[in-house]
This record gives structure tokens, C-alpha cells and sequence, in this order.
């Protein structure tokens, strides 16, 4: 019998949130950011709050990225701590993950210069 983890608030926001980004569809990412963003009515530790407030902080930065308000190096840097909070840090480590990160922005840069 197997048992399943429970993710806390700000692991399933971040989760959702880097789905989003490795799917990229620019509704997708627009749509995993109005999630995020908003507000925790549920009581939780100071920790969790500040894991929260971390995610909703990702997702402005990638919310900028994507209206040219941001550079690279934040979007980088957002990418990767939102994989840690997800408890997808272990990838990074990989070879292959500069390779597949690129392909993302490259994927959303594409997406994003659209006009809507």
C-alpha cells in the first residue's frame, strides 16, 4: 500500500504553475498566474505564508518576462526557485536540464510575441 503526499498550499500552486511554463501555452501560463496570485484564506504557518508570497513573486516576475518588463536573468532565477519550491530541484541537477530550460523560453518567447 502506498501512501500519497500531501502538498502544501504554496507546492500545488507552485506546481501548477511550472506545469504551465513547461506547457507552454502562453493561456496556460496566464491563467496557472491569476492562480497564484491570489490570496490564502486558510490559517498556515509563517513559513508556508512566506512559501506563498515566494510563488506569487514568481509569477509577477513571469508576468513581466512575458510584457518585456523583465530580463532573462530574472526569469532564470524565478524559473529555478519555482522548480525548488515545487519539489522539482532534483532536475536541475541533470544534464539535460540547461538543454530543456532553454527550449522553454525559447517555446514562450515564440508564444508570448504573438499579437493578441
Amino acid at each position: 500500500m502506498s501512501t500519497s503526499k500531501h502538498f502544501t498550499i504554496s507546492e500545488r500552486r507552485a506546481r501548477a504553475l511550472l506545469a504551465a511554463w513547461n506547457s507552454a501555452s502562453v493561456i496556460r501560463v496566464q491563467e496557472a498566474i491569476a492562480q497564484a496570485v491570489r490570496n490564502q484564506d486558510a490559517p498556515c504557518s509563517w513559513s508556508e505564508t512566506e512559501r506563498i508570497e515566494m510563488v506569487q513573486e514568481i509569477a509577477a516576475t513571469i508576468q513581466s518576462w512575458m510584457s518585456g518588463r523583465k530580463g532573462r536573468t530574472d526569469l532564470d532565477a524565478s524559473i529555478e526557485l519555482l522548480r525548488h519550491l515545487a519539489g522539482a530541484s532534483v532536475a536541475l541537477h541533470s544534464s539535460a536540464a540547461p538543454l530543456l530550460f532553454n527550449l522553454e523560453v525559447v517555446r514562450l518567447e515564440m508564444l508570448a510575441s504573438v499579437p493578441r
